[in-house]
């Protein structure tokens, strides 16, 4: 990512990259664009870090604290959960910060956070008690922060669970958890990017659908709304200094797949998301589906 972010930045004729995809590269390369001066907007990079790089550096996909506020509100003042028990990889930086977004947030709404560590990637790790462990230390709900090399283990745990009412970070929006999942993950609610409505029929989604024959992920959405970004900021610039200035207008804003896409002074995109649950269905093959959740 770096090398690339390199030769990008001397090829004067670029004048906006999209991407980089994972949190990691976005941090690595964003440094680099931001001494260039070059856009850089990332369609799927949620680590709250990311837009204090400098004022070149954006992202349409809402924050890990967007995402962890949505969901602890719904968490709290819904399904009326008021103590919650989190397994998260403590290896891993952007499970942390999603952890201690949450935990923050769920404080903030009146509830508790169990005190029982359960670390994906501990060497001890054992899935089959956590459930029981955290039950007797006060539980009333879980909350799975998994990397993705340890969505697996996230998916042992929620196998192993037969009480609690189980919740996800946007990790877990995986095809993985549905098809090794099924009945265990059953009722998960878990904030995603975006996700469509049910009654949706826009543009994006009547061509996704003839496209693909599906409308594609959060991460496909973002995708389009990166490329809808950069397509209106240079219909309004010339060169990399005079689009960062129409990106950073108050006013400046494009059409997204469901709402329209402005950002605030941080390079933050003003969204936090929606909330999905996991239910039967047949659209993905796999007995469950990912279904919009109108809390």
């Amino acid at each position: 990512g770096v090398k690339i972010a390199r030769e990008f930045a001397t090829e004067t004729e670029i004048l906006a990259v999209i991407g980089h995809n994972a949190r990691d590269v976005s941090i690595a390369a964003a440094p680099i664009y931001q001494e260039a001066g070059l856009v850089m907007i990332t369609p799927t990079s949620s680590a709250n870090s990311l837009p204090k790089i400098g004022d070149y550096i954006y992202r349409v996909t809402p924050s890990t604290r967007d995402l962890a506020n949505l969901l602890a509100d719904y968490v709290v003042n819904v399904a009326r959960k008021q103590n919650i028990a989190i397994c998260v990889d403590n290896h891993a930086e952007a499970t942390r910060s999603f952890k201690s977004d949450f935990t923050w947030a769920v404080y903030d709404k009146g509830g508790l956070i169990n005190r029982i560590e359960c670390d994906f990637a501990a060497a001890d790790f054992n899935p089959t008690k956590v459930p029981a462990k955290v039950i007797s230390n006060g539980a009333d709900a879980l909350l799975l922060i998994p990397s993705l090399r340890y969505l697996d283990r996230a998916i042992q745990v929620a196998r192993a669970n037969t009480q609690l009412q189980l919740f996800g970070s946007h990790t877990t929006y995986s095809f993985t958890t549905l098809q090794q999942g099924q009945l265990s993950v059953n009722g998960m609610i878990l904030p995603v990017a975006w996700f469509p409505k049910p009654t949706e029929t826009n543009l994006f989604i009547r061509e996704a659908n003839k496209l693909w024959g599906t409308t594609g992920s959060w991460r496909t959405a973002m995708a389009y709304d990166a490329v809808q970004t950069i397509l209106r900021g240079l219909e309004l610039s010339n060169n990399r200094e005079q689009l960062k200035q129409v990106l950073n207008n108050p006013i400046f804003q494009a059409q997204g797949v469901s709402e329209p896409i402005s950002f605030m002074s941080s390079g933050d995109r003003i969204s936090q998301g929606v909330l999905v649950r996991i239910e039967p269905g047949e659209k993905s093959g796999t007995g469950y589906d990912f279904v919009y959740l109108d809390n």
